[in-house]
């Protein structure tokens, strides 16, 4: 359900990368994201976002 929430009508290209774009929002507008990476909480990684249905086949 919530996949769908954010997905709305985007196609599936403007959807990925609307999910690339999490960390970034998540760095700018989240002070509690913000205070997790600076005390090693938690680690971001650059990856190019694949659906589950991507990988079948």
């Amino acid at each position: 359900m919530s996949c769908n929430t954010i997905k709305g009508s985007l196609s599936q290209e403007s959807f990925r990368k609307a999910i690339g774009g999490f960390i970034r929002s998540l760095h700018r507008d989240s002070t509690q994201y913000k205070f997790a990476k600076r005390y090693g909480l938690l680690q971001e990684k650059e990856e190019v976002v694949r659906f589950y249905f991507e990988e079948i086949g």
